[in-house]
């Protein structure tokens, strides 16, 4: 799939008027985004990554995953970790904003 389709598909995939539709597709993420960051390139593997982490779902269980998912990570892919820490940051900031509007 070309650069421009790939980008289309992902943020066509995450719009969606009730987030409940994307929960299932968060702990598939999580077991394939070490597959893809080996196996495509940086550019298209980047996109994948962070196009497809699931920040609407802001909720501690995706904190949680995230972290579970970082701490099997270990040492290895240091430019996935650092692309998966910040998106998982943006979904921290997102439930503190929630906090504080409640």
């Amino acid at each position: 799939m070309p650069n421009a389709a790939q980008r289309s598909a992902i943020v066509g995939f995450s719009r969606v008027h009730d987030t409940a539709l994307l929960e299932p597709y968060a702990e598939k993420y999580f077991a394939a985004v070490r597959d893809v960051w080996r196996t495509r390139t940086h550019e298209i593997a980047q996109q994948i990554v962070t196009g497809l982490y699931p920040s609407r779902l802001t909720t501690q269980a995706t904190v949680d995953a995230t972290d579970a998912f970082l701490d099997s990570l270990g040492d290895d892919a240091p430019s996935l970790r650092r692309l998966i820490v910040e998106s998982r940051d943006g979904v921290v900031r997102a439930l503190k904003a929630q906090a504080v509007d409640k």
